[in-house]
């Protein structure tokens, strides 16, 4: 948890600090992850993910993660709340950006899965990369509009999944992902 802080202390904007880095605690953190693991079956059968194959990957860490989210926002629609998502998604983007395939080729998903997580947010204006740091929004960060690009990314990833849309999947990457 000391890393994920000092990641937000350090590369956000202080107003961003200010409000999301006293939200960031372990029982925050927890919840967040085990969400994240419960909504990893979400759209596959046995049969799907057999014949995904490798391309299974390709987008299931960045699923789990917005999926996850969506469910935890469902179960306490708050704008308080809404914020304490937001404080988790950011601490979970940068930490994993900390993380180097350079130097640990086994994060290669989990990065992709937060560069998923950075284009929702991005698209739906709440967070940008100004030149004193990552900037959230606030006041939309409380609303349920940013759950709207989320959505769009889950409805999209369970269309290709149940249809088996290899070259779906690989357009989802290229958009979430590059």
């Amino acid at each position: 948890m000391k890393l994920t802080r000092a990641k937000i202390e350090e590369l956000c904007t202080p107003k961003t600090v200010a409000v999301l880095a006293p939200l960031i605690t372990p029982e925050a953190m927890m919840l967040h992850t085990v969400s994240h693991e419960f909504f990893h079956p979400a759209g596959l059968t046995q049969t799907i993910f057999k014949a995904l194959g490798t391309h299974k990957h390709r987008l299931e860490e960045g699923k789990a993660t917005i999926g996850g989210i969506i469910v935890d926002e469902w179960r306490i629609p708050t704008p308080k709340h809404r914020l304490e998502l937001v404080a988790m998604t950011i601490a979970r983007i940068l930490r994993f950006y900390h993380q180097s395939v350079l130097t640990n080729p086994f994060t290669l998903n989990y990065v992709k899965e937060n560069f998923t997580a950075t284009t929702c947010l991005s698209d739906c204006k709440m967070v940008e990369l100004r030149g004193n740091g990552w900037h959230v929004d606030l006041e939309m960060a409380k609303t349920k509009a940013w759950f709207e690009e989320l959505m769009k990314f889950i409805q999209s990833i369970i269309k290709a999944y149940r249809k088996i849309d290899i070259q779906a999947i690989k357009k989802l990457e290229k958009k979430y992902c590059d």
